[in-house]
């Protein structure tokens, strides 16, 4: 049986913003880069396109935002690293069963933390694909169940197929970030059930694992992010912030 956090709620946040419709001002941009330490700084302006390097810029300060207003830290002393599937994290974090996760794609960039379960999320945005939705769906045979494709396949809607292959997606890719392992676990193991309420529940090798408690919220129109935690989650209300508000000296 699962219970309720009973963790202060300062430490459960979900925010996420619209980098898509971000045009940072020159000194704005310059500011917030300035914030990182060097080595970070660097990895950011690698990326080659403006949007990535957007994603890259506000995926490290978001992060740093929510150790800071959780553990009411100084920002400079947040130090972030990775394991070795990518996943981000706090080391020096002062209450080990924190946990945070971020994610971006399409336009959006977001985060979420819970005081004391392990918890994954992951953003999706629902677009039809370029091929036809049958060949985009042969590249992905390996990645769902039969469920699974059931549950795809039965709109007869073409763009209502695309959106719960990428809900499951979402879902799939925030399990595993949870765990922390990254999609290079045999997804056919993992197969989830999208329920006519909207009740979501994981099968591991066909067994209900009634220790994961799922949420999908629709940010926008397109966008849709997942959450995977083990344990029954705080109150998700998810926030969407400026930008701007990712400079600590600003608030």
């Amino acid at each position: 049986m699962t219970t309720e956090s009973t963790a202060a709620p300062g430490m459960s946040y979900q925010w996420y913003i619209d980098v898509e419709a971000w045009t940072p001002r020159q000194g704005e941009w310059e500011k917030l880069l300035s914030l990182l330490p060097r080595e970070e700084k660097q990895e950011v302006l690698r990326f080659r396109f403006t949007k990535d390097q957007k994603f890259a810029l506000c995926s490290r300060l978001l992060q740093r935002k929510v150790a800071v207003e959780s553990f009411h830290v100084p920002f400079a002393s947040v130090s972030i690293t990775r394991n070795d599937h990518g996943k981000p994290s706090w080391q020096a974090c002062p209450l080990p069963t924190w946990n945070y996760n971020v994610s971006h794609h399409g336009g959006i960039c977001a985060i979420a933390c819970q005081p004391d379960r392990r918890i994954g999320i992951d953003v999706v945005c629902v677009e039809l694909p370029r091929e036809s939705v049958r060949d985009f769906f042969s590249c992905f045979e390996l990645q769902f169940g039969p469920r699974e494709w059931v549950y795809i396949n039965e709109p007869s809607d073409a763009f209502e197929q695309i959106k719960r292959f990428y809900l499951l997606w979402s879902l799939k890719e925030a399990y595993t970030k949870a765990i922390g392992v990254g999609i290079v676990i045999d997804l056919q193991r993992q197969q989830f059930e999208i329920k006519p309420d909207q009740s979501i529940a994981l099968f591991i090798d066909q067994v209900h694992a009634v220790q994961w408690h799922f949420k999908i919220t629709q940010l926008d129109t397109k966008h849709y992010v997942a959450i995977a935690a083990e344990g029954e989650m705080m109150a998700v209300e998810w926030k969407q912030l400026d930008a701007g508000t990712l400079d600590p000296h600003q608030e």
